[in-house]
């Protein structure tokens, strides 16, 4: 009777001790490396931790799954995490178990931005217990969710992603430039060949990438009073001197799909090349103010 006493007490000073050590530190101890944040939870199955981890500091984040053993921590789950033009990442992270049964749910959200733009927020949902995986991109109030997690059995899971996808749905200003995805969103995803703009126009100060607040440059080229510019993972911007104004002439599909180089063929004909396909060549006439593909 003592010794099972006795064995009931030491872990309750071991819950003790493990409650009052951050999970920032738990993980540093178990892999060492840098942590952006670190979360814990502990069910009827054990004690879970979950981390934004780094190998070393300015290395790629992952975001990991660990269970604790009866000396460390056991890896249960890394994955890629998205992060800024700099290396930062912007999320949250949180250990859920929302169905009650003991095994954790790991709750991820992400970004990836560029020097002028940011990709739809990114939603990484993993179920422990199925080993299921689910990535959610909220590009707006409504979402697509994949057709497994619809079953029955995942209500819980959809029910709790349904009001986060509420908060994380982007509340949108106005853009100066106008909505490219509503008017030229089939150019930039390869669906049509030729499209004629019909620039919104923004004086340069009210410009949202002016080179003087924006990120880095990608090209730039000077035809006459027009400058046209890209940006590492953005638009391509032109900037009218003469005019003292500035519009958008082209959104890539995706943050990964920049124009790396721009080339003036001709005062009609300025090549747009992109990063992701060096042969995926976009031309615009300054003057008709067309987009064409290139053979």
């Amino acid at each position: 009777m003592r010794k099972t006493l006795w064995t009931f007490l030491l872990a309750l000073i071991a819950l003790g001790a493990l409650a009052q050590t951050m999970p920032e530190q738990e993980v540093r101890k178990a892999l060492g490396g840098v942590v952006d944040k670190a979360v814990r939870l502990t069910t009827k199955n054990g004690t879970y931790l979950a981390a934004v981890w780094r190998e070393y500091k300015g290395g790629d984040p992952f975001a990991l799954l660990l269970k604790r053993t009866s000396s460390s921590y056991a890896l249960l789950l890394r994955t890629e995490v998205a992060t800024t033009g700099t290396g930062e990442w912007l999320g949250e992270i949180r250990l859920l178990d929302l169905n009650k049964d003991g095994f954790p749910e790991l709750y991820l959200t992400m970004q990836s931005c560029g020097a002028v733009v940011c990709g739809p927020p990114e939603v990484v949902f993993y179920d422990f217990s199925s080993k299921k995986k689910w990535e959610l991109y909220v590009d707006g109030p409504v979402v697509e969710y994949p057709q497994d997690l619809l079953q029955p059995k995942y209500k819980p899971f959809l029910d709790f992603l349904g009001q986060q996808v509420a908060l994380l749905a982007p509340k949108r200003p106005s853009d100066p430039l106008g909505d490219w995805r509503s008017e030229y969103g089939a150019f930039s995803e390869g669906r049509v060949r030729f499209v004629k703009l019909r620039p919104k126009y923004a004086p340069l100060s009210a410009c949202p990438t002016d080179p003087e607040r924006a990120g880095s440059i990608a090209s730039q080229v000077k035809v006459g009073d027009l400058e046209v510019i890209s940006y590492f993972k953005g638009d391509v911007v032109a900037r009218d001197l003469k005019a003292k104004r500035c519009f958008r002439v082209f959104q890539p599909k995706d943050v990964y799909g920049w124009i790396e180089t721009i080339k003036v063929l001709s005062p009609r004909k300025i090549a747009l090349i992109s990063n992701a396909d060096p042969e995926d060549v976009v031309y615009f006439d300054p003057v008709a103010l067309t987009l064409e593909r290139g053979p």
